[in-house]
């Protein structure tokens, strides 16, 4: 133990000499050693490099949207669909979905496809109705 604590005091000291030598008798002497012009050069030139890098409208990678398998074959994303029954196509943001929130999200899309083809009339509001049936499941009575 008295290692350790004559190791500690040894580092104190050091750290005391170093600020006593670099910051307390340089500021009592009026003397600049250049650390706070140095510092504030560094900082300067980051901002500028930031504000050039906000000027020039640097955009950050968007996340890919991937759609329905088939739009994926036509845009040459073919088996970007496929995988993991656990990982849905969020994979790409790091987002890994449960089995229920798959099948959620799978309903939707359905429900949006019949509604899309309904309003360009090629499907009827009957249609809708039975896909909003059949993913709402029976109910309590």
């Amino acid at each position: 133990m008295e290692d350790v604590g004559s190791a500690a005091a040894r580092v104190g000291a050091v750290w005391l000499a170093l600020v006593l030598a670099l910051i307390v008798v340089p500021s009592a002497l009026g003397v600049s050693l250049g650390i706070s012009e140095a510092y504030m050069w560094v900082l300067m030139k980051t901002l500028e490099w930031a504000t050039i890098r906000i000027e020039k409208g640097v955009k950050k990678p968007q996340p890919q949207i991937l759609k329905t398998p088939a739009a994926n074959e036509k845009e040459g994303l073919k088996g970007a669909g496929t995988g993991c029954p656990h990982v849905l196509k969020d994979e790409l943001v790091g987002k890994k979905t449960s089995l229920a929130e798959q099948r959620a999200l799978a309903g939707t899309q359905e429900k949006k496809r019949v509604y899309d083809l309904w309003k360009k009339g090629q499907a009827t509001q009957e249609d809708y109705k039975d896909v909003v049936r059949k993913l709402e499941g029976p109910k309590p009575n």
